[in-house]
């Protein structure tokens, strides 16, 4: 993966190493993740689960109303995906030219404050595991890294829009710190998968991105009604069951995401969601083993795991 390519340049452009992490010889040990709370696992166990498409007339009226809704939107070509912030765009344009530097980067985020914000929040997440949080934007972009920074202004971006619509906060919670912790471990097991680092943990960071667009699709679904509408976490799951891969598809041409979420190989495909599955399984609690994942060992998957979201 080429995702890689222009990470950590230094002040006048030219390569330097990423900045240490939590790792043997980096700033700190390592450290598990925190977890999420118990009423996470039924929504995170709902993810893994292969169940049928339920029968809408079986649901309480706002479920069948959002999910007709965006049924609705999708068939009309009118289901909405947020334009890009000025920073993510900025970003795409810097990275792309060889002769960028660090400052470049700082001064398009922090001409955002509120998203900023938002990145340094999550740049601080348990999940990075630093030794102590980084308190200025500078600071953030080079422990976390070009690539993996972009990846967040896109995370927090998509996050936003479920916050400003009402409704789902605590589930799209819950998608950013499963989002967080699928890039780390992505990170952390990309020569096991067979691909780039930058490439598997901004892979990891965009996994959902489908997931916060059909949420935030509450607020559009509302308006078509003239009425709060208020779905349940049920709704949710069979809203991404039902339409998670034609939203996806629309994100990634809306974003000109492509290189960022390219299939490598099938091999390196296939590895990546077994790993999502065994960190779901893992934050999620679900009973039993975790599933495997094509060429990582076990003992060397549940120390990952252990690692990026805490012992069982």
């Amino acid at each position: 993966g080429g995702d890689g390519a222009a990470a950590g340049r230094g002040e006048a452009g030219s390569t330097k190493p990423e900045a240490r992490r939590s790792e043997p010889g980096g700033e700190a040990p390592p450290r598990g993740a925190p977890g999420l709370p118990p009423e996470a696992a039924p929504f995170l166990q709902g993810l893994l689960a292969d169940a049928e498409p339920l029968d809408l007339q079986s649901l309480p009226p706002d479920d069948r109303v959002f999910l007709a809704g965006i049924l609705k939107r999708l068939r009309a070509g009118r289901f909405e995906i947020p334009v890009l912030p000025r920073a993510a765009v900025e970003f795409s344009r810097l990275l792309a030219n060889p002769r960028s530097a660090v400052t470049d980067f700082v001064r398009v985020l922090s001409a955002d404050p509120a998203l900023s914000v938002e990145v340094l929040r999550l740049a601080n997440s348990a999940y990075y595991g630093f030794a102590a949080p980084a308190t200025s934007v500078r600071e953030a972009v080079v422990r976390v890294g070009l690539h993996q920074v972009r990846g967040l202004v896109l995370l927090s971006h998509a996050r936003g829009r479920v916050l400003q619509g009402g409704g789902f906060k605590r589930e799209s919670q819950w998608l950013s710190e499963l989002s967080l912790a699928v890039s780390n471990a992505g990170r952390l097991l990309a020569a096991e998968l067979g691909v780039d680092p930058e490439a598997a943990s901004t892979r990891g960071l965009l996994v959902h991105l489908e997931h916060f667009a059909i949420l935030g699709s509450v607020a559009e679904v509302s308006a078509d009604h003239r009425r709060p509408v208020r779905p349940s976490c049920a709704a949710a799951l069979e809203g991404f069951r039902r339409f998670g891969r034609p939203v996806r598809d629309l994100v990634v041409k809306a974003w000109d995401l492509g290189e960022l979420v390219r299939r490598e190989t099938p091999a390196a495909d296939d590895g990546f969601v077994a790993l999502w599955r065994a960190v779901v399984g893992r934050l999620g609690r679900e009973a039993g083993p975790v599933p495997g994942v094509p060429g990582v060992s076990p003992g060397r998957l549940g120390e990952v795991l252990d690692r990026v979201c805490g012992a069982p």
